[in-house]
C-alpha cells in the first residue's frame, strides 16, 4: 500500500519503540517503473552530527568518517545493497572509517562519481592527512577507481563536488587553484592555494579534468567557494557560488560555459532573506520540465533539514524579482518541490522532514527523497519514541527525538511516497542518485578571439556606466553628456575604470604575519589595481584585459576617485572571450542585471549606420548600434589597460569647438617611490600590478622635502615638507603640538607598533592634545551631562566627592578627534581632500599625481600592505 499524506497530519505507519521501529513493508506493492532503476546512496554509521550540521560550502573539505557508498540494482526494500567503497581501503584488513560525498551519475547510467577521503593517518599533522579525491564506479565491470592515478596528482588539493559533462570530462571543485597558482608565479610570489574572503578555508573553485583525471584546467575564479555544479539540458554548468564580500553575502546560483566563458548570475542573490531566516541556495538539481530543485538552508544549523523548492530560472533572478522579459510576473519563483516545507531550525513539523531531493527522468515527475516523520520522545516511557499528533505538539516540554532518515521516492501526482531504504537507528543516509539514463546536454562552446586567446586575454564592453539596470543615471542625461556639443569633459561624471583584481592570501604556514598588514579594516583584504582606461562621452568602455583572473571595475571622475560604489561580485574573462554589459548597478537594486540573455535593454542605442555620433567629429563614423567605445576600438585598435589616467578628446569637432584639454595623471611625476615597475609603466602587460603599500609609498609622501624658493629659484624661503609641521618637535627640536592635531611621522606608533603613527591618525579615532609642564599629554575637559551642566565625582551612594577646599571634583574627558581619512575610500574622506582645492588652506601642497595617489590607495580600502610577502612575518 501507498502512504497518503494530509495537508497538515499524515496517516503514521511506523512507531520506534525503544529505539526499534515497525514497517510493514510486506503491503508495499512494487513499484513496476523504478524496480529495475539501480540507485546508489551514502549511509553513515558513527557519524558526528556537529559536523554534520556544517553545511555545505562552510567547510567543503571537513572530514565526517563513517560514510560508505552503496548501490542498489532494484528499487524494491528486498534487494541487497552493495557497498561499493570499502574495497578501497580493505586490503585483507578491517576497514578504518573514511568518508563519502557528493554523488553523482553519468547520463548513460553506467557510472557513478563521487568524492572520497582516505582514512585518517594516526598522529600525522594535518597537511599530511589524506586529500578528497574523485572516484568512479562503472556498474557493468563492477571497477572502482580513482580518477587521478598519481598520488602525488591526487594529493594536490581537496577536489570534490564532480559531475560529468556530456563529453566524458569530469567538472568539480578543488582548492587545487591550478591557474591561480601559476598567476602567483608571474606576480613574482611562490605558489600556494589561496585563502577565501573570510579567511577560514581555502578557496574550492571549478576545473575541468579529463575523464582519466588529467589535463586539469582552472574554470572559475573567485576569492570564496565555487561547488555542487551540474550540467543544465542547455549545456550551461549551474553550480553554488559562495560569495563572502560586502552586503551581497551568501550563496547564490550562478552558470558558466565549460570553456569559463560567459559567468553570469542566475538567481539568489537578493532572496537570502526568509521568513525571518538568511538561507542559502544549495544542491541543485535540473528537473525534466527545465526547472531546478534546489536545497534551502542556513549556513548556521541546528537541525539536519534541508528544504528543497522548485525554482523557474529561466523567468526569475529572485523570488520576487522577474527577468526583464518576463516583467509582469510578480513571484514567487519558490514553490515548494515535495509535499511540504522542512523546517529549517528546531521546531517539529507532523509533516517531518527532509535531508535530500533529486528528480527521476523516467517522466513521471517522481523526486527520490530522504525523509524523517515527525517523532517526540515519550514523555511518559524512557526510551520510546513516540509518532507526532497535533495533540502532543501541543503540550509543555515535548522534544523532538532523533531524526530518523530514510529514502523515499514521491509521486507529486499521486501525493504518495513509497520506501526504497528503511530508516534505521543511528544511522543516517545524506545522499541518492538513480543510475537512469538522462537526456544529454546541449553544447555550449562558443568560438573564442582567436588574437585575444593567444594573449591570454579577453575583451569588457560596457554600454553605458550611467546605465542602472535600465535606467539613465547621467547628469542631466545621456543625451546631453553622450553629445560633445552639449556637454564639456569636465561637465561629465565619470571619466575613468579602474580595474581591481584581489590578492591572494596565503595561510599561516605558507607565510605568517598579523592582521596590523590588512590596516584599519580587514573588510577588504588586499587589493592589487590591474589598471586603468578612459570612459567615453557616452559612458561606454571597451578595452582588453589578462583571462583567467577574479576581477572588479570602478567608476572614477577626473581626479580618479571613485564615483561608484565597490563591487562586491568577482568577474572574470576566459581567454579569447568577449564580454559585454549594459552598465552598473548598485548592491541594494535587485532589478536584473549582468545577465547575458536575460537582461534590461540598453539605455545607449549607439550611433546610426555609416553616421558620426550626434554633435561628434564627422571623421569617426560608426556602425549601427555601435558605442562611442566600439567605434574607437574598430578604428583606432582595442584599448589596452594603463598604469596612468590619460584621456584624450577624440570626439570634438575641431570645427566646431576647441577639444577639451587632454588629461593625464602619471606616476612619473611622483617624486617618490612608485607603486608599478618602470617596465610595466611604460608597456603594460598581463602580468603588471599596482600594488600599494602604506609604508613605501604613502608615508614617503608626508617625508619628502617641498621647498619652496625664492624669485632667484636657489634661495630656499620655505619648507613645506609634511612632517615639518605634522610632527611633535621644531627645527630646533623643541617639543610642540603637531598643526591640526596631526601628526605624519613614519615612526612605530605606540597605539600598534606594526603600524606608523601617521597611519593611526589618519585613520583612527584620536584624542587631542596639549603640552603641561614640557610633556605632550592628552587634553582632559569637564564631562557635561545632557542638559549641559558638569558631571562631577560621586561616592557609590550619590554624595558628592570633594576636594581638599570642599569643592566637588569634576569628571574630566579627553576630547576625541575624528580621522581625516576613511577607508569607505577618498569620496568619504573630504576632510583631508578639501584641504588641497584651490580654496583649501593646502593647495598646491600636494600635485595631482600625489593626491590621485591617496585617492587609490583610499578607494581600494587603505591597506597597510597590498602586498602579504611586504607584510613582515610574524
Amino acid at each position: 500500500m501507498n502512504y497518503h499524506f494530509l495537508p497538515l497530519v499524515f496517516i503514521l505507519f511506523f512507531i520506534g519503540c525503544g529505539g526499534d521501529s515497525l514497517l510493514n513493508e510486506d503491503e508495499q506493492a512494487p513499484d513496476p517503473v523504478v524496480q529495475q532503476t539501480p540507485f546508489a546512496y551514502v549511509k553513515r554509521i558513527g557519524f558526528s552530527v556537529d559536523k554534520m550540521l556544517m553545511m555545505e560550502g562552510a567547510s567543503l573539505a571537513a572530514f565526517n568518517p563513517g560514510a560508505a557508498l552503496f548501490l542498489q540494482l532494484n528499487s524494491s526494500t528486498n534487494s541487497p545493497p552493495i557497498n561499493i567503497t570499502d574495497s578501497a581501503f580493505t586490503n585483507g584488513l578491517s576497514v578504518e572509517p573514511y568518508d563519502v560525498k557528493d554523488v553523482e551519475t553519468s547520463h548513460d547510467g553506467r557510472f557513478v562519481i563521487f568524492a572520497m577521503r582516505a582514512p585518517e593517518i594516526k598522529d600525522a599533522d594535518e597537511d599530511e592527512q589524506p586529500t578528497w579525491n574523485i572516484w568512479q564506479y562503472e556498474i557493468n565491470s563492477a571497477a572502482l577507481t580513482r580518477l587521478i592515478q598519481s598520488d602525488l596528482q591526487a594529493e594536490q588539493g581537496h577536489d570534490t563536488s564532480p559531475y560529468y559533462l556530456p563529453d566524458g570530462r569530469v567538472v568539480f571543485s578543488s582548492t587545487r587553484q591550478s591557474t591561480n597558482k601559476a598567476t602567483l608565479l608571474d606576480e613574482g610570489k611562490p605558489q600556494y592555494q589561496a585563502l577565501d574572503d573570510q579567511l577560514k578555508q581555502k578557496s574550492s573553485v571549478l576545473h575541468i579534468m579529463d575523464a582519466d583525471g588529467s589535463n586539469i584546467n582552472q574554470i572559475s575564479f573567485n576569492q570564496g567557494n565555487d561547488f555542487n555544479p551540474i550540467v543544465l539540458s542547455t549545456g550551461k554548468i549551474l553550480f553554488t557560488r559562495w560569495e563572502q564580500r560586502g552586503i551581497n553575502s551568501g550563496m547564490s546560483l550562478y552558470q558558466i560555459d565549460s570553456d569559463g566563458k560567459h559567468l553570469e548570475l542566475v538567481y539568489g542573490r537578493h532572496s537570502h532573506d526568509q521568513n525571518d531566516q538568511q538561507v542559502q541556495f544549495i544542491q541543485p538539481r535540473e528537473m525534466p520540465d527545465g526547472r531546478v530543485l534546489v536545497g534551502v538552508k542556513p549556513i548556521v544549523q541546528t537541525t539536519l533539514s534541508t528544504n528543497f523548492v522548485l525554482i523557474n530560472i529561466q523567468a526569475y533572478i529572485d523570488n520576487l524579482q522577474a527577468v526583464d522579459q518576463n516583467s509582469g510576473l510578480t513571484g514567487p519563483a519558490q514553490s515548494n518541490a515535495l509535499f511540504a516545507s522542512s523546517p529549517l531550525d528546531e521546531n517539529l513539523s507532523l509533516q517531518g522532514q527532509f535531508n535530500m531531493a533529486t528528480p527521476l527522468y523516467d517522466g513521471s515527475k517522481r523526486i527520490l527523497m530522504g525523509w524523517s516523520q515527525c517523532r517526540i520522545i515519550d514523555p511518559v516511557l524512557e526510551g520510546n519514541y513516540l509518532p507526532c499528533t497535533e495533540e502532543l505538539l501541543l503540550r509543555e516540554g515535548i522534544e523532538s527525538a532523533p531524526l530518523l532518515f530514510g529514502i523515499w521516492i514521491y509521486d507529486p501526482v499521486t501525493q504518495t511516497q513509497r520506501p526504497l531504504v528503511l530508516p534505521e537507528e543511528n544511522s543516517i543516509y545524506t545522499e541518492v542518485v538513480s543510475l537512469e539514463q538522462k537526456p544529454y546536454p546541449l553544447s555550449t562552446q562558443v568560438p573564442s578571439d582567436v588574437a585575444l586567446k593567444s594573449a591570454n586575454q579577453g575583451l569588457v564592453h560596457i554600454r553605458s556606466v550611467y546605465d542602472f539596470s535600465g535606467q539613465d543615471m547621467a547628469e542631466p542625461d545621456l543625451v546631453t553628456v553622450s553629445n560633445p556639443m552639449l556637454s564639456t569633459r569636465n561637465e561629465r561624471q565619470a571619466h575613468f575604470l579602474r580595474i581591481i583584481k584581489p590578492v591572494s592570501i596565503p595561510d599561516s604556514d605558507e607565510y605568517p604575519f598579523t592582521n596590523a598588514a590588512f590596516g584599519r579594516s580587514r573588510g577588504q583584504l588586499m587589493r592589487d589595481i590591474l589598471g586603468y582606461v578612459p570612459i567615453e562621452p557616452d559612458g561606454s568602455v571597451s578595452f582588453k584585459m589578462p583571462a583567467d583572473l577574479a576581477f572588479s571595475i570602478e567608476v572614477l571622475d577626473q581626479k580618479g576617485q571613485r564615483i561608484s560604489q565597490r563591487h562586491d561580485s568577482w568577474l572574470q574573462l576566459a581567454p579569447g572571450e568577449i564580454r559585454q554589459c549594459n552598465g552598473c548597478h548598485t548592491a541594494q537594486n535587485t532589478l536584473p542585471h549582468g545577465l547575458i540573455d536575460r537582461g534590461t535593454p540598453s539605455i545607449n542605442l549607439g550611433g546610426a549606420e555609416n553616421s558620426a555620433f550626434a554633435g561628434s567629429d564627422p571623421d569617426i563614423l560608426a556602425m549601427a548600434g555601435e558605442t562611442m567605445a566600439q567605434a574607437k576600438s574598430r578604428i583606432f585598435g582595442r584599448q589596452s589597460l594603463s598604469a596612468d589616467l590619460n584621456y584624450v578628446d577624440i570626439w570634438s569637432d575641431p570645427t566646431q569647438r576647441t577639444p577639451d584639454q587632454a588629461k593625464d595623471l602619471t606616476y612619473a611625476d611622483l617624486n617618490t617611490a612608485k607603486p608599478v615597475s618602470d617596465e610595466c609603466a611604460q608597456n603594460w602587460q598581463n602580468q603588471c600590478r599596482i600594488t600599494i603599500n602604506f609604508p613605501t609609498h604613502i608615508q614617503t609622501l608626508f617625508e619628502l622635502p617641498r621647498p619652496i624658493f625664492d624669485t632667484d629659484g636657489i634661495t630656499e624661503i620655505e619648507q613645506n615638507r609634511c612632517t615639518s609641521c605634522h610632527s611633535n618637535t621644531n627645527d630646533d627640536d623643541e617639543l610642540k603640538i603637531p598643526a591640526a592635531q596631526l601628526d605624519l611621522r613614519g615612526q612605530d606608533s605606540n597605539e600598534n607598533s606594526q603600524h606608523s603613527i601617521a597611519y593611526r591618525e589618519l585613520l583612527f579615532n584620536d584624542n587631542e592634545q596639549e603640552i603641561i609642564d614640557d610633556i605632550l599629554i592628552d587634553k582632559l575637559v569637564p564631562m557635561l551631562d545632557a542638559d549641559g551642566n558638569p558631571v562631577f565625582e560621586t561616592e557609590e551612594n550619590g554624595d558628592l566627592i570633594l576636594d581638599t577646599n570642599g569643592q566637588p571634583i569634576p569628571v574630566m574627558q579627553t576630547v576625541s578627534i575624528q580621522p581625516s581619512l576613511s577607508v569607505a575610500g577618498a569620496k568619504s574622506s573630504p576632510r583631508f581632500f578639501n584641504l588641497f582645492e584651490p580654496q583649501g588652506s593646502h593647495f598646491d601642497y600636494l600635485t595631482p599625481a600625489e593626491l590621485r595617489l591617496i585617492s587609490e590607495w583610499l578607494d581600494i580600502g587603505a591597506q597597510y600592505y597590498n602586498n602579504p610577502f611586504d607584510a613582515p612575518a610574524n
